[in-house]
Order: structure tokens, then sequence, then C-alpha cells
């Protein structure tokens, strides 16, 4: 029996360094939390991609009476703005908001619905407006990440 044996320690160290690569992607999923922090600071300064749908009229005058319109649709307080955060770990990347009196206001804003009877704007429907959404043009970008950690990865 002829026995032919192959010296492939060149694949199996790209291999290795790939599979520790994968287990732990804290380098890559930083970036791309940051990524996900830029794609929703974009979002506030261009009043949502797509856009949103402006605020009512009943709201406006409020806004007017208070001195914060015409202004930002999410931008009165910048407290929901300012309540942004990242968190990222061996195998996720996630943008949201802080815990605390923004997130109601927050789920209201990115899901819609209606106001309770004590609002200043009682049993009313307020639209979406998601904030908390990427493009197309950050998912390429967070594509590119990936791609560029795993090639600096297997070398």
């Amino acid at each position: 029996m002829i026995e032919i044996k192959l010296d492939n320690s060149k694949v199996n160290a790209v291999l290795q360094r790939l599979s520790h690569a994968i287990v732990d992607m804290s380098p890559a999923m930083q970036i791309i939390a940051g990524v996900l922090d830029d794609a929703v600071h974009e979002n506030f300064a261009q009043q949502g991609r797509p856009k949103w749908l402006g605020l009512s009229p009943t709201t406006q005058k409020i806004r007017e009476k208070k001195g914060h319109w015409p202004g930002s649709i999410l931008q009165q307080s910048g407290q929901l703005k300012n309540n942004i955060g990242t968190e990222s770990g061996a195998d996720y990347a996630k943008v949201g908001v802080q815990k605390g009196l923004a997130s109601k206001y927050a789920a209201m804003m990115q899901f819609g619905g209606k106001t309770s009877p004590r609002s200043m704007i009682p049993n009313k429907t307020i639209a979406p407006r998601p904030f908390l959404s990427i493009s197309d043009a950050d998912e390429d970008k967070i594509v590119g990440v990936v791609n560029d950690y795993l090639r600096r990865v297997v070398g």
C-alpha cells in the first residue's frame, strides 16, 4: 500500500485562527455597534430614513407655545437622542434607548400607538417614527466590517 502524507499545517493554522475569531468577534462587533449608533443619529439628523410623518397641527401648536416649533420632529428636548446607547460583545452588537424616562416615549415613537388619557394630547394615535433603523447603505457598511475582520483574521 502506498501512503501519502500531506503537510497541511498552513491550512490548519488558518482554520484555527478563523475558528477562534468566530467564537469571539468582539473587535468587529464593537465597530458594528458604532455603525448602528451612527445610523440612528443620522435618522435624527435627516428626520427619518425614510422621512417620518410630520407632527399633527395640535402638536405643532403646543410646541409653538413652548417655543419649540418649528423644529425637529423627535428632538424637542433632546432626551430621546441623548439616551441612545450601544453595547457589543463576542457575538452581538446592538443600539437602543437606555432604560428610564425615555424608554416609554421611545417605544411610542418607534412603533406608534395611542396616547394615554392623561397625556398632553389624550387618546390620540401617534404615527410610528422608527429612529432605530438602518438603511441599505448602513447594512453594506456592516457587511464590509465583517468582511474586513475575516480578511484580517485569515490573513
